[in-house]
């Protein structure tokens, strides 16, 4: 039993713990059990008075009874489960009919322990409070540290539930100019098209869709081309990877090689025209910068030596 309160006290610098009880005496026997476990107790004498100490403290691990003046224990619970769902509460009360149980089922509490409850048996579910809660912390950490993997890498991610898009990175964002995965589906209602053609390229054929093509062959790379939010047709590699044991999720991760010009290695007119459209993009982008600005454009004709300059009209 000392191995336990050792290890509880390991694991809880940041865990206070609120025990709720009417019973002054029971109350202080209390407060001395567990100040001997925990270094942060907190006292309250009823439903309503516990209810404001929560909201004060917050406490990871609450202790209640059930029949209290004013709020009773399933009342206060109810509320602090309203602020804080994952609140471990352990109900110790002498009353132990099973619509008290289901009630407590109900409402999610941690245990139910029937009133006097022996010491061991107090500190072993303390014990394995202190752990779930551990446990939920480290998931927590671990989770949001995969987020940041998640958003903060170079290549462009995508998570795909029955494909559809349901998870983007911000390397995603970027790419298309988007705030939101919600804003990218009113932009690309059809992701069927999202990949352009381009000769040995994975796109949308008259047969068959990419999507569908990448799921049937997890883990090959395929070479796509994609318009980004400004007009370019960037060359990225697609690897699609199945989610274990998750049916039906993948991630599609598009690594950008445009920087090697290799499109026009495949397809030189197309890479041609892309080129082209992107220096039409370039001029007309510059007269929209002129005429914005209210300036005046020339056109300059040679002719046989000779320079003729006219006004141009935009």
């Amino acid at each position: 039993m000392n191995e336990k309160i050792k290890k509880i006290n390991s694991l809880s610098d940041n865990i206070s713990v609120l025990y709720v009880e009417d019973n002054l005496g029971l109350s202080k026997n209390m407060q001395a059990l567990l100040s001997r476990i925990f270094k942060d107790v907190l006292i309250a004498h009823d439903g309503q008075e516990g209810y404001a100490e929560y909201l004060h403290s917050r406490p990871k691990i609450v202790i209640t009874d059930i029949n209290m003046p004013g709020m009773n224990g399933f009342e206060m619970i109810a509320k602090i489960h309203e602020v804080e769902s994952d609140c471990k509460i352990i109900i110790l009360s002498a009353y132990d009919e099973k619509k008290h149980l289901y009630k407590a089922i109900e409402l999610g509490v941690f245990a139910y322990l029937h009133k006097p409850a022996k010491a061991p048996q107090l500190i072993n579910t303390l014990h394995d409070a202190v752990l779930s809660i551990q446990k939920e912390e480290n998931s927590r950490i671990f989770l949001n540290q995969l987020q940041n993997i998640f958003n903060y890498q170079n290549n462009i991610v995508v998570m795909v539930q029955k494909n559809e898009f349901v998870l983007i990175n911000k390397r995603f964002n970027e790419f298309f100019g988007i705030e939101s995965i919600e804003e990218f589906h009113e932009k690309y209602s059809n992701i069927d098209k999202l990949l352009l053609e381009h000769k040995e390229f994975l796109h949308s054929t008259s047969s068959s869709k990419w999507l569908d093509t990448a799921i049937k062959n997890p883990g090959k790379l395929y070479h796509t081309k994609m318009q980004n939010d400004k007009g370019e047709k960037r060359h990225l590699i697609l690897k699609l990877r199945k989610i274990p044991e998750k049916k039906d999720y993948y991630i599609l991760s598009f690594d950008d090689v445009t920087e090697l010009n290799l499109m026009s290695l495949f397809d030189s007119d197309a890479a041609r025209d892309d080129e082209n459209s992107l220096d039409k993009m370039a001029i007309l982008t510059l007269l929209q910068v002129v005429k914005d600005n209210s300036s005046e454009v020339k056109v300059h004709n040679f002719y046989k030596g000779l320079t003729i300059v006219n006004p141009a009209d935009y």
